[in-house]
C-alpha cells in the first residue's frame, strides 16, 4: 500500500507538491489503519469474558449423604477441543445473611473449601480436558450447616440436636437466602490472559439425594446400562491430548446437567472414599 513511486521517472513529480501530499496522506492512512486493525484483532483475541464462556457449570449442584456426612458436587467443563485453560483453580464462596435476636447483616461472604480430593493447600487445580465433579464437604467448617443456635427473620431461636438433617438443612438455607457462587479460573493457552468463569447456585438449586450421571466413556463404550437414553447430538470424541489425533473418549454433553436420584446414606462412593477419610 505504501510503493507508489515505483517506475516513475521523475521522483520530484516535476517539483509538483500535490504529489507529495497525496501519497504522504495514503502512508499515513494505511499505517493508521494497520494499528486500528491488529489492535481490534488483538482486543478480540484477547478478552476473558468471551474465553469464559467455553467453560461450562452445571444447571443444578446435588447433595447426598456417603459414610454419614453430607457433600455437595457440581460439575464443570470444557466445550473446546483443543487450547484449554491452564493453571487451572477451583474456589468458592457461600453468601448468606447473618441473624442476632435484635439485627440483620445481609449478604455475609463466607469461604468455602471445595476440590476434587483432600489436600492442605488452598488450590485446587483442574484439568480441563475434561469434565470434573468439584467436592464441597458440608462439615463443621462448612457455612452450609447451621450453627448449633441460630435465628430466623422473626427472631425465634432455633437448636437442633442433628442439625445435618435435610429439613433442618433447607429451613437454614431459606431464611438466609443461601447462595452458592463458584469460580474457575486460569489462563489461556493461546493468549497468555487470564480467564475467569463464575456461576451461582442458590438454596432452591442444590437438589438432595441426588447424583449426575456419567457423561464420559471410552471410545466405543456401549452404554446399555446407562440409567439414562438420549440420543448424542452434542458429543466431543477427543484424545486426552493434544499430541494424538487417536481418538481415546467421547463426552456426551446431553448427559452433563442431567442428575438422578441416588441412595441415601450409601457407605461408597468413588469421588469421596478418600475425600472423606482425610477430613
Amino acid at each position: 500500500m505504501t510503493t507508489i513511486g515505483y517506475g516513475v521517472k521523475d521522483y520530484n513529480f516535476g517539483d509538483c507538491w500535490t504529489f507529495f501530499i497525496l501519497v504522504s496522506f495514503q502512508v499515513s492512512n494505511a499505517i493508521l489503519f494497520d494499528a486500528v486493525a491488529i489492535g481490534l484483532i488483538f482486543q478480540r483475541l484477547s478478552r476473558g469474558q468471551k474465553r469464559s464462556r467455553s467453560i461450562l457449570f452445571s444447571d443444578k449442584a446435588v447433595m447426598r449423604k456417603v459414610g454419614g456426612n453430607w457433600y455437595l458436587f457440581f460439575r464443570v467443563g470444557e466445550l473446546r477441543k483443543k487450547h484449554f485453560i491452564i493453571e487451572t483453580r477451583v474456589r468458592a464462596h457461600v453468601i448468606r445473611h447473618e441473624r442476632s435476636q435484635t439485627e440483620t447483616f445481609y449478604f455475609a461472604t463466607r469461604n468455602a473449601q471445595v476440590g476434587l480430593q483432600p489436600s492442605s493447600s488452598d488450590q485446587h487445580f483442574l484439568l480441563m480436558s475434561l469434565p470434573e465433579l468439584v467436592i464441597h464437604k458440608v462439615d463443621e467448617h462448612s457455612p452450609l450447616l447451621p450453627p448449633p443456635r441460630w435465628y430466623d427473620r422473626n427472631g425465634h431461636l432455633h437448636s437442633y440436636p442433628n442439625r445435618d438433617e435435610r429439613h433442618n438443612l433447607q429451613q437454614f438455607w431459606e431464611d438466609r437466602q443461601v447462595e452458592f457462587i463458584a469460580f474457575i479460573e486460569g489462563i489461556d493457552e493461546v493468549t497468555g490472559m487470564a480467564v475467569q468463569a463464575r456461576h451461582s447456585y442458590r438454596y432452591d438449586d442444590i437438589v438432595l439425594d441426588h447424583t449426575f450421571v456419567n457423561c464420559v466413556f471410552p471410545a466405543g463404550h456401549n452404554d446399555d446400562n446407562n440409567p439414562v437414553t438420549l440420543t448424542r447430538r452434542k458429543t466431543k470424541s477427543q484424545s486426552l491430548t493434544n499430541y494424538s489425533s487417536k481418538t481415546t473418549i467421547i463426552v456426551d454433553w446431553d448427559l452433563f446437567h442431567h442428575i438422578v436420584p441416588a441412595p441415601f446414606d450409601c457407605q461408597h462412593y468413588p469421588y469421596v472414599s478418600d475425600y472423606g477419610k482425610d477430613a
